[in-house]
């Protein structure tokens, strides 16, 4: 058992193992010393060494003994005084051998031996204190083991005393019930190592699986975050693309899609028209109502052109102060013009209230339709469109003015 604990020692490094091969190691010079096996073998003939070794090895054994049930019970951590207590029998212990070469033997003798019964008392009451506070299987078998070498002492002195008769077994009693105890301590150390490595193995699940939540919550996170963003850039790029007064595509937009937009049309040999609209004498009707009611008025006239354009593929923008224009994929001359003068009678007959005032405006519209061709670019379907627009503002306004370009 010494050499089996002494190699689990250098393997685990628990200091458990230590103190109990420590212990283990002082009972068997013990019971050596008191069979003469020791003053056979190991030291034959040192007479003066041989009467103090039984002495010695007792109180060594009561060092070694509370400082394993300290460290085994994890005395210091949990339970303070229990520690102090037997850190008391442990230093009684180191007197002990101090005072087996320094006073006299029968002296020694009879306060050791108070000393080693005290000290079973003791580590039974600070098993079951233990047990009380923290039921465990490994508390259990400690218990056990200490009951076990009291059964012993027990037998042993009711023998002297008379009580029991003398054989073998009373006669040993003390070191059958110490063997018993060295068993049931070893099982108890492996039974903690055990419980410690299903402890570690639960806790290490448990981290496992903590982590992997961890895990799952934090690419949730990203993936919310990374949502959110996405949804926030495509917030921002309608942003820069929108005309904050009005809420239609802004000029910006209007250029990339007018030239997106003549590039297809191009390559499907399909019609583009381009309408151009401009609110009738606003700077008159500013000057008149405030910028306030131009501001809501020109509110009114992009809502009436974007419920007048239903094509899909077709883009409203406000290209600029009270100016509007209209592209219109797919869709000729006569579908154009069609769609201009819908526009151009709706806003005539949009009414806005304001201040207690009915507000209506008109607009003049110039339209311009092209089969994109490469003799054409994107320019020259934006000037006629401009070009027919200032031809209807000279004609007298809200009117339309069509075109096309060959």
């Amino acid at each position: 058992m010494f050499i089996y604990n002494g190699i689990l020692y250098l393997m685990v490094r628990d200091q458990s193992y230590l103190y109990y091969i420590l212990y283990l190691g002082s009972f068997i010079f013990l019971m050596a010393s008191m069979d003469g096996l020791a003053y056979q073998y190991l030291w034959p003939g040192s007479t003066e060494f041989h009467q103090v070794s039984v002495l010695l090895f007792m109180n060594a054994v009561l060092l070694t003994a509370p400082l394993f049930g300290c460290s085994f019970l994890r005395l210091i951590d949990n339970n303070p005084i229990l520690y102090r207590i037997m850190a008391t029998l442990s230093w009684l212990g180191v007197m002990g051998m101090i005072g087996a070469f320094m006073l006299p033997y029968g002296f020694v003798v009879k306060t050791t031996s108070i000393v080693a019964v005290a000290t079973v008392f003791i580590m039974l009451y600070v098993s079951v204190a233990v047990l009380i506070q923290r039921n465990s299987r490994e508390v259990v078998i400690f218990l056990t083991a200490w009951a076990t070498l009291m059964m012993g002492y027990v037998v042993y002195v009711s023998q002297k005393l008379g009580w029991m008769p003398i054989n073998s077994f009373t006669e040993h009693a003390i070191e059958v019930g110490a063997i018993f105890e060295v068993l049931l301590l070893a099982l108890s150390l492996a039974d903690r190592i055990n419980s410690e490595r299903k402890a570690h193995l639960v806790t290490q699940n448990r981290m496992l699986e903590l982590q992997v939540q961890a895990n799952i919550e934090l690419d949730q996170k990203v993936k919310e975050r990374t949502e959110a963003l996405e949804q926030l850039n495509v917030r921002l790029k309608e942003v820069s693309v929108t005309d904050s007064l009005t809420g239609v595509k802004n000029r910006r937009f209007f250029d990339t899609q007018l030239a997106s937009e003549f590039q297809k049309a191009c390559i499907g040999n399909k019609w583009l028209s381009l309408l151009m609209i401009d609110v009738d004498h606003f700077k008159a009707f500013n000057d008149q109502h405030g910028h306030q009611a131009g501001d809501l008025v020109l509110r009114k006239v992009a809502e009436t052109i974007t419920a007048e354009v239903r094509g899909e593929g077709d883009l409203v923008c406000r290209y600029g102060g009270e100016e509007f224009c209209v592209l219109l994929v797919n869709t000729d001359a006569g579908q154009a013009a069609e769609i201009a003068e819908r526009i151009r009678t709706a806003v005539a007959s949009r009414q806005a209230s304001w201040q207690r005032q009915v507000l209506t405006v008109t607009a003049s519209l110039g339209c311009c339709s092209i089969v994109p061709d490469t003799v054409h670019g994107a320019e020259a379907l934006l000037k006629a469109a401009d070009e027919n627009l200032y031809r209807a503002k000279e004609a007298g306004r809200n009117r339309v003015v069509s075109s096309v370009i060959d």
